[in-house]
């Protein structure tokens, strides 16, 4: 099983619970990529339809951060280079040990199937 590339977490800025930001250099954001998360939801906290989806928003954003930082192996799997997410971001899989971090937000309860 392939599973994409290394990414050192200095240059992992979660956007929330479903998406994050990749860095080439963790202090020059010109060249960063958005990446949209496949396998699950979580709620937004990008303009959030009420307050109820703000607190879950930033809850799930916090426990993405929570799951990146206690991870001793981060890979990257973009679904197909070049392909587009709405708002201009990538498709692809986030593995943290192993392990699909969508399982890990549907188990935790803090993401659902999409």
């Amino acid at each position: 099983m392939w599973f994409g590339f290394r990414v050192p977490r200095e240059r992992i800025e979660v956007v929330d619970g479903d998406s994050i930001r990749v860095v080439g250099d963790a202090t020059d954001y010109s060249d960063a990529v958005l990446y949209r998360l496949i396998g699950y939801d979580a709620p937004e906290t990008h303009r959030p339809k009420t307050e109820h989806e703000a607190g879950w928003g930033a809850f799930a954003t916090g426990k993405m951060k929570e799951a990146i930082a206690n991870a001793t192996r981060i890979r990257l799997r973009p679904k197909v280079f070049g392909q587009r997410w709405h708002r201009n971001s990538r498709l692809a899989w986030l593995y943290l040990d192993g392990v699909d971090v969508a399982e890990i937000a549907i188990k935790e309860g803090w993401g659902q199937p999409f």
